[in-house]
């Protein structure tokens, strides 16, 4: 788990997503206080576009590649054959 309850990958680059963060960052400037910074937060806050998720995995792949980050080298391929494991059911 992440600092902020979501799940992270081991190894893959948070800060590039970051985007909102840091815009309102710009906004409140570096020495702001919590207020201002949720002030800015609210005043820079965009509508939701309607997204392709198909674009968007575009979009994450690209910014992940000029990280430098090689999801090769994270991400195992699946097992051939998947593993069985023990089912242990409750007795009623």
């Amino acid at each position: 788990m992440g600092k902020h309850g979501m799940w992270e990958m081991k190894g893959v680059p948070v800060e590039p997503f970051s985007t909102r963060s840091q815009e309102v960052r710009e906004a409140a400037g570096p020495d702001a206080s919590l207020k201002s910074r949720d002030v800015a937060a609210l005043d820079t806050r965009k509508s939701k576009e309607a997204i392709d998720p198909a674009e968007k995995m575009v979009e994450w792949m690209n910014t992940l590649k000029e990280t430098g980050f090689d999801i090769r080298g994270t991400v195992r391929p699946p097992m051939r054959e998947p593993q069985s494991w023990p089912v242990h059911l409750p007795r009623r």
